[in-house]
């Protein structure tokens, strides 16, 4: 038995793609970047174009690396 991961993971986005739409407000995901490393935008970069694809609305906040945490 062969497994085309690459068609399974195409079946489960279509999947998102269709109950995301179905949705009376698309879904929202917010990531919180502190400071600045390479690895962490190609993870932020993937995350954006996955939600992109199942039409989940992406926003991103930077922060520099000395930010305070209280507000």
């Amino acid at each position: 038995m062969v497994i085309d991961g690459k068609e399974i993971a195409e079946d489960i986005k279509t999947q998102l793609r269709e109950k995301i739409r179905a949705l009376k407000n698309p879904p929202e995901l917010f990531a919180l970047v502190v400071g600045e490393n390479s690895v962490t935008e190609k993870f932020i970069a993937s995350k954006k174009k996955f939600a992109e694809a199942i039409g989940v609305l992406f926003h991103i906040e930077r922060f520099s690396a000395d930010a305070d945490s209280a507000f």
